[in-house]
């Protein structure tokens, strides 16, 4: 892990978050198109469930929400902010909370950079 390159990182900072907009958003996985043409907006104070099958995108969309995948195509906005001009970093530390659906656990001592 420490041999990856460092991802893609803007320097704008958001202190909070009152929306996330997805607008015509796009992801393949080579062939396979597993989230196509997707806009919506998700904003602060609400809840929301993301369900479908499995292979159907729900984890996929989560990745690019967060900027750990990078659509393919439309944008996403967060405060209406492009996430690339995010300073992404920043924004998973202090405002995002995310369990995936397959946590990896490792049986080693974990060795973080700060």
């Amino acid at each position: 892990m420490l041999d990856m390159p460092k991802e893609p990182n803007g320097e704008l900072e958001l202190d909070t978050v009152e929306c996330i907009c997805l607008d015509k958003v796009s992801f393949s996985y080579g062939e396979k198109e597993v989230v196509k043409n997707v806009s919506y907006e998700f904003s602060k104070g609400h809840s929301y469930a993301i369900v479908g099958g499995n292979g159907s995108g729900k984890t996929t969309l989560m990745l690019l929400l967060l900027g750990i995948l990078r659509k393919q195509r439309g944008s996403i906005l967060w405060n209406n902010c492009a996430i690339e001009e995010l300073d992404i970093e920043k924004l998973r530390k202090n405002n995002i909370g995310f369990v995936n659906q397959e946590p990896m656990l490792m049986e080693d001592t974990i060795f973080v950079i700060f």
